[in-house]
């Protein structure tokens, strides 16, 4: 493809890849978001002590709270009679938890550790200690929703399992051995749960204090007016969302993650948009599976001004060989399109044989058509006409009409887009691979497809529909504390 034709295909749809609008098909992008486990690890591992200790009394006369009620009658009418009969126990426990695990299903993320400990008892009147290793895990659950209105909610709860859980008591009455046995569960539930609920409550408070909504509706507020993507191309663009849905988290080995997505209509534009349609109001939210990927149905439009700067930035007064011994000078262009039909009417000089400069007025009219196949971008019904009142030119015209409008349209208004849209892709996707949109967060694009659907022509300019299908992915190195 030569270099005039090159220039007139980019400036068509360099930019189709960077956002885009249909009014007959929504745009749909889903986003898998990727939070790194050791982000959120480093929240909860200060959030959980690494030590909990504590001691009690274990009132045996009374069976540790109701259990053998026989031992304890007995205890106490041996009292009576011998003062250092015991009836109590004093214990103590202290437990060292590990490393915080992270897991997660549906909208739940667990944190959970193990921990070891061991506990201490001593019978009333005696000096002998017993002692007991204890086991088990530890750790908080959290529940997260998302409510239409674009509330973050959650719940967190506590997780307590014990094992081991016994302190074995052996008793010398009268003569008589009895073994008894302390159960600590219920003990050890009652000094650790509170903690782990006040660990909960910190962490559910602290969720809380990021404002969702608040967030989500200043940057839709931005949505309200284009968006100016490319200043020196003067590309814009519009986005007007339609609904918007998160599913459950998903995990694997070192990352937590969920999609969330917008469908909508999206405009690119090339010169600023006219006839703005209103933002609206923010869309609900809603829980709902989707794959990662995105398909942007996107309109490029190039707005007759702006196409017209380009044409003149790239063919004002460049030489263009027609034919041997004829050239073609372009001194003024001008752009406009109605009913479909694109006319294009431009001031140049034909130099004839190096010796004849003749000036005259071209127009070009035609019907841009792509092909059944969309491989083939072309002008159809194409039109050249020459407007001079020199004899010479008007004889040229007559001799040399059809040979150079056959030029002119084969040369210039004719794009192979099976061949060269795969070039534009591989650009865009360099372009738009990696992203990085703040410290420890990075867009990572993976573009997969892009198609040309249809081409159109209004008042406001030309309408090229492009389709482009691939993948985003959100990674979160690191939580802001």
């Amino acid at each position: 493809m030569n270099c005039q034709k090159k220039l007139i295909l980019l400036s068509l749809l360099i930019f189709a890849g960077e956002k885009g609008f249909s009014a007959e098909k929504n745009s749909q992008i889903n986003l898998e978001i990727s939070v790194k486990k050791s982000a959120i690890n480093e929240i909860v591992e200060n959030e959980i002590p690494r030590n909990f200790s504590g001691e009690g009394i274990y009132e045996i006369a009374s069976g540790g709270g109701g259990k053998n009620q026989l031992l304890g009658l007995g205890l106490s009418l041996l009292k009576n009679i011998k003062a250092d009969i015991p009836t109590k126990a004093f214990w103590k426990y202290n437990l060292d938890r590990g490393p915080v695990f992270l897991s997660a299903k549906g909208n739940n993320i667990s944190a959970s550790t193990d921990f070891n400990g061991k506990a201490s008892g001593v019978l009333e009147n005696s000096s002998k200690t017993v002692e007991a290793d204890f086991s088990g895990n530890l750790g908080v659950s959290t529940a997260f929703n998302i409510t239409e209105n674009w509330q973050l909610v959650t719940r967190t709860s506590p997780l307590l399992n014990l094992s081991n859980s016994v302190l074995p008591l052996r008793l010398d009455v009268a003569g008589i051995k009895i073994d008894e046995k302390i159960s600590m569960r219920s003990e050890l539930e009652k000094r650790i749960n509170p903690i782990l609920q006040k660990t909960a409550a910190d962490l559910d408070r602290e969720i809380a204090q990021f404002n969702l909504r608040k967030f989500i509706s200043e940057e839709w507020e931005n949505l309200k007016d284009p968006i100016l993507v490319n200043k020196d191309y003067d590309v814009w663009l519009l986005a007007r969302p339609k609904k918007a849905y998160y599913g459950g988290i998903r995990e694997n080995a070192d990352n937590f993650s969920l999609v969330a997505g917008t469908e909508g209509e999206l405009l690119l534009s090339v010169g600023k948009p006219e006839g703005i349609p209103p933002l609206g109001n923010l869309p609900k939210i809603y829980s709902q599976e989707k794959e990662n990927n995105f398909t942007l149905n996107l309109p490029v439009v190039l707005r007759y001004s702006a196409l017209k700067k380009t044409l003149e930035e790239n063919f004002l007064n460049k030489v263009f060989k027609l034919f041997r011994g004829g050239n073609l000078t372009l001194k003024k262009i001008d752009l406009q399109g109605d009913g479909g039909n694109l006319t294009l009417k431009s001031d140049v000089i034909l130099r004839l044989f190096s010796f004849f400069n003749l000036d005259a007025g071209v127009t070009l009219q035609g019907t841009p058509k792509l092909s059944q196949d969309k491989k083939v971008l072309s002008l159809e019904n194409f039109s050249f006409k020459i407007e001079s009142t020199n004899f010479l030119l008007k004889l040229a015209d007559k001799f040399f009409h059809k040979k150079i409008q056959d030029m002119i349209l084969k040369n210039y208004l004719s794009f192979n887009i099976e061949k060269d849209v795969p070039t534009l892709k591989k650009a865009l996707a360099e372009k738009a691979k990696t992203i990085e949109l703040d410290k420890n967060i990075v867009l990572n694009n993976d573009i997969q497809d892009m198609s040309i659907e249809g081409i159109n022509i209004d008042n406001s300019g030309v309408i090229i529909y492009s389709q482009i299908r691939g993948k985003s992915l959100l990674n979160i190195e690191k939580l802001k504390k």
